[in-house]
């Protein structure tokens, strides 16, 4: 970055040293014309006819094609900054997992590198691209998982007598198993078709939006490992701890496609395995979601969209903790309508 500020300086300097001695040389050859002197309107008119004469088109040609050739610069001096921010900010990202894990002493990371296996010699930021084939398996996978949530919660529901609760017109079924959350929310919305809403979503997924906290969502970073099609990609999530200053790195694959009644998006864990090895398990290490987008249509014939969302996610077993989580997942469902529906509240004096 210093060299290309340096670069950028050396420019204006020559273009303004090349400025002033053009102004220079007209100064003096206006000054040796006696002419000039005495007759310094009759002189600009006679420049300003022979430059007519000199052909105007021509100085044309030549200032666009100048233009041209700066506007072609300016890109590639922009291009090449932007890259340079890139190398930076993964240099600056790779240097502080550095420390977080280097040990203190030559004599500590020497022992370190003995001890270590061959797995724990691969980088976390190692990504093997999955097939079209596995990508294929896992989206088929997650259809008869989900199937089998749904039939799970709807027989719950039909077996309990008590009434499911609803939170600002969110219809909420779940059922806690092994540290698992299955759940099922549901809202009809009149006033949006369901393509609208999903098509919202989408942009707003590929805009890598956050419906966490805003405290948790400051800690979190995310970026794209791949992309299998314009309906798939996979991309990976780094979480701060703030109580041991580390990360934890989650892979998802995210997609969508049209069902019977409607559209979908699913989004799910592609690395389930990443946790048996000793590393710290946290809240939504694994995770399968399923967002339908449900097309209805009114007794007046007046089409509207019931969004049904269907998944299950680990928690870590702290019943403090997963406390938090499960208000955090009403407070984040109503983050989710605010920014892909509208707002929750209408503020109005009305």
């Amino acid at each position: 970055m210093l060299k290309l500020r340096e670069t950028v300086e050396r420019l204006e300097v020559r273009y303004q040293r090349e400025l002033n001695q053009r102004e220079q040389t007209k100064t003096a050859s206006a000054s040796s014309d006696p002419k000039a002197t005495m007759f310094p309107y009759m002189t600009s008119y006679t420049q300003n006819i022979s430059s007519i004469g000199a052909g105007p088109h021509s100085k044309y040609s030549e200032l666009i094609s100048a233009s041209s050739r700066l506007k072609e610069e300016n890109f590639h001096l922009k291009q090449l900054i932007h890259e340079k921010q890139k190398l930076q900010e993964t240099l600056e990202r790779n240097f502080g997992d550095f420390i977080q894990s280097s040990p203190s002493s030559p004599t500590s990371l020497r022992d370190t590198i003995e001890k270590m296996s061959v797995t724990d010699l691969v980088d976390d930021d190692y990504y093997v691209p999955m097939t079209t084939e596995e990508c294929w398996i896992r989206i088929r996978d997650t259809h008869v998982h989900m199937n089998a949530i749904h039939q799970s919660l709807t027989r719950r529901t039909a077996l309990n007598d008590r009434r499911q609760p609803n939170y600002f017109g969110w219809k909420i079924q779940h059922h806690f198993h092994d540290q698992v959350l299955l759940f099922l929310f549901e809202k009809p919305f009149y006033h949006i078709s369901a393509f609208q809403v999903m098509e919202q979503m989408w942009a707003n997924e590929l805009a890598m939006q956050s419906y966490r906290p805003e405290a948790e969502a400051a800690r979190q970073s995310m970026r794209v490992l791949q992309h299998m099609n314009e309906d798939t990609y996979i991309f990976q999530r780094r979480m701060l701890d703030p109580a041991t200053n580390t990360y934890t790195k989650s892979s998802y694959m995210r997609f969508r496609a049209r069902t019977a009644n409607g559209y979908m998006i699913g989004f799910r864990t592609v690395n389930p395995g990443d946790f048996s090895n000793g590393k710290p398990k946290t809240w939504a290490s694994t995770a399968c979601i399923r967002t339908e987008f449900i097309q209805q249509c009114s007794p007046f014939g007046q089409e509207y969209c019931v969004v049904r969302m269907i998944g299950d996610t680990n928690l870590q077993g702290d019943t403090e903790h997963d406390h938090r989580v499960a208000a955090n997942t009403i407070i984040g469902l109503l983050q989710w309508e605010n920014k892909n529906i509208g707002p929750v509240f209408t503020l109005t004096g009305n």
